[in-house]
């Protein structure tokens, strides 16, 4: 089995962070994704470690497409509901 390199894990990271960020906005936005459907994503300059400059910064070019899987909705709720207790 091979092992990944530092990048490769840290590409995974990006692209799974900005998953799960494009599954918050959907619940923030009253929509109630579920597993299996489609959901369009951009990488997220968050993700990345990186400040946005204004909004839809990030939104540049063609969005990828992911089906949601638990494991998004799982990390998305966790994700909303510490942002809510550091409020």
């Amino acid at each position: 089995m091979k092992s990944r390199s530092p990048v490769e894990s840290q590409i995974e990271h990006i692209i799974h962070t900005s998953e799960i960020l494009a599954v918050v906005r959907a619940l923030q936005s009253g929509d109630r994704p579920r597993v299996g459907q489609s959901i369009d994503y951009y990488i997220e300059p968050e993700a990345c470690g990186l400040v946005t400059v204004g909004p839809g910064s990030a939104k540049q070019g063609k969005p990828y497409r992911t089906a949601i899987e638990q494991w998004h909705m799982d990390a998305a709720l966790h994700m909303l509901s510490q942002s809510k207790s550091t409020r």
